[in-house]
């Protein structure tokens, strides 16, 4: 009976033992699977982490160059320098040396010209102190601008014109006739101007 008795014991040690270690076998691979799991699969802090961030390139400064073209300056006359005619249709450009001019009209009696525009300038010489038909007081005659009919433009080449008188033809038709003539005098504080009118003559335009 002892002997079988030790032996049901021993058998039931075995039993719990083998239990013990089926629990433990059982544990370890729950443990281990677990384990795995969680390393291959489980989405983990750093996986959230880096699903959460979005990327934000790093800014660009574009440089813009803006070339700007400065256009040609256009040159400004002033006003006083053009001379218009709104008489007969005609402007002349004057210069500098033309500062403070006057025109004088002058309609003559004697039937020679339809009408005379005289360029006078100021000036400081006594003998132009008084105003004459064609000048006003202190102002000389450089040159005048004479408007004549065909007739009377023929007349005048036939009688050879006033001495000492120059007379271009500018503008024809069947009208009149635009020419100039120089002043018969001035003072010589004038001559530059004087020299000047061949510039000034070939400024001249029709003006519609």
């Amino acid at each position: 009976m002892e002997i079988n008795e030790l032996i049901r014991k021993d058998q039931e040690a075995s039993l719990a033992t083998k239990w013990l270690l089926l629990i433990f076998s059982v544990i370890t691979v729950v443990f281990l699977g677990y384990y795995v799991w969680k390393t291959l699969y489980a989405p983990g802090p750093n996986i959230t982490i880096m699903l959460g961030r979005t990327n934000t390139p790093a800014a660009t400064t574009t440089k813009t160059t803006t070339t700007t073209t400065t256009p040609a300056a256009t040159p400004v006359v002033a006003a006083w320098k053009t001379y218009t005619n709104t008489d007969y249709g005609f402007t002349l450009t004057l210069g500098d040396l033309w500062q403070g001019y006057e025109v004088k009209k002058l309609v003559p009696t004697d039937g020679m010209a339809l009408a005379y525009y005289y360029f006078n300038m100021p000036t400081t010489d006594a003998d132009y102190a008084n105003a004459t038909s064609s000048s006003s007081a202190g102002f000389a005659s450089v040159f005048a601008i004479s408007v004549m009919t065909p007739a009377q433009w023929t007349a005048l080449q036939a009688d050879g014109g006033p001495i000492n008188d120059t007379i271009i033809t500018q503008n024809t038709n069947s009208s009149y006739i635009i020419g100039y003539q120089h002043g018969q005098a001035y003072p010589q504080t004038l001559a530059a101007n004087a020299s000047n009118i061949a510039t000034v003559i070939a400024t001249f335009k029709n003006t519609p």
